[in-house]
């Protein structure tokens, strides 16, 4: 079993995986999703895949949390 800490911080903080997402965490058009070189979600994708990876997870696991 992973450890809650241990996955939290390899998550990161909610601002260091929009910038996964995103050209520029201040430009009004990468945020509304209106900018053409943004990575998108494919590059957030693939963040958490390594994670869950590290941490032997798989689509079988189950992960809980709270907002």
């Amino acid at each position: 079993m992973v450890g809650i800490d241990s996955l939290q911080n390899a998550i990161k903080d909610y601002k260091d995986l929009m910038a996964l997402t995103v050209c520029d965490l201040n430009s009004r058009e990468c945020m509304i999703h209106r900018c053409n070189s943004c990575p998108g979600n494919d590059a957030l994708n693939d963040h958490f895949l390594s994670v869950f990876t590290k941490f032997d997870m798989d689509e079988n696991d189950i992960l809980t949390f709270k907002q």
